[in-house]
């Protein structure tokens, strides 16, 4: 009889456990359904394609052909060239953009008249849409009407104007620039919130000791934004190696392939040579790259490296 009792009062104790058990998978159930359909099965779906042959010219099925798109792919000196080009637009702009926006916060988080206003207005580039402040980077950089090369000729500077987008010496620079406009807000915003989270007794505390306002930011300011600082240069990475509309509207990847990305580079051959199979090949590259980055930047934030 005893041993009865013990049975039933396990049973009653292992019931609510199990019950909150189903409740939770439940109510987790509908979040993993969308997480797997929105992500994980386009990327399956992405990986199965990029080991067949699908061009649109040549219809009659997608046999599969193994590693011969990667092959294709490797093989090729524009994706090379692409592959470099993003190196360097993704690191220019992942500097740029730190550095503008953690100083803007910096400036910004200090007692000034108007600090209001002049907060809004540095805002402005984050808010305008994509395409919008590309199509007016493209009139600012025209040759004979553009803003930029009548400034620079009338005050001295260039002899005569230069066609940024269309020298294939200037337009990989030319593109980055408005990229940098266009989102260092962002890290301002960031750096700005992490900044009025500071106490203001360390820095009364460091005023008293003598030191000065460089010392004040070594020892106080960046140390105390570090995880901020973390997550907006991860963050400014992945958006940047993704980036596509802006250097789209503005060069298209061109001229001669001067600013040629790996994004343009996958779209021309998805949309303009019609082969599926070996855009999708790079885009599994691309993501490759960019998930072996972000592991290891995870493990340099949450795994306590220095």
């Amino acid at each position: 009889m005893a041993q009865k009792n013990s049975k039933d009062n396990a049973l009653l104790n292992v019931t609510p456990f199990m019950k909150n058990r189903i409740v939770a998978v439940l109510l987790l159930a509908p979040a993993c359904i969308i997480l797997f359909t929105v992500v994980a099965y386009p990327l399956l779906y992405n990986l199965i394609m990029s080991f067949q042959d699908i061009n649109l010219l040549r219809p009659g099925g997608t046999p599969f052909i193994g590693l011969e798109n990667y092959k294709t792919i490797l093989s090729d000196p524009i994706f090379w060239r692409a592959l470099s080009h993003t190196a360097i637009w993704v690191i220019s702009i992942v500097a740029f953009e730190m550095f503008l926006g953690v100083s803007s916060a910096i400036i910004l988080n200090q007692k000034l008249r108007f600090k209001g206003v002049f907060r809004g207005l540095m805002l402005i580039p984050w808010t305008i849409p994509g395409v919008v402040a590309a199509f007016t980077w493209r009139w600012m950089y025209d040759a004979r009407f553009g803003i930029l090369n009548h400034f620079l000729v009338e005050t001295g500077i260039l002899n005569e104007a230069i066609a940024w987008l269309g020298n294939y010496n200037t337009a990989l620079a030319a593109v980055i620039v408005p990229q940098i406009w266009k989102n260092f807000p962002f890290v301002m915003i960031l750096t700005l919130a992490a900044l009025q989270s500071i106490p203001v007794e360390l820095y009364e505390v460091a005023k008293v000791d003598g030191a000065t306002f460089w010392q004040q930011l070594r020892y106080i300011t960046l140390p105390s934004i570090k995880p901020t600082l973390y997550l907006a240069s991860l963050l400014t990475t992945i958006w940047s190696f993704n980036a596509f509309s802006m250097i789209w509207i503005l060069t298209e990847g061109g001229p001669a392939h001067a600013s040629e990305v790996l994004t343009t580079f996958v779209y021309k051959r998805s949309f303009q040579a019609f082969n599926f199979g070996e855009s999708t090949a790079t885009a599994v590259i691309m993501f490759g790259i960019l998930f072996v980055f972000v592991i290891l930047y995870g493990k340099k934030i949450f795994g306590g490296g220095e």
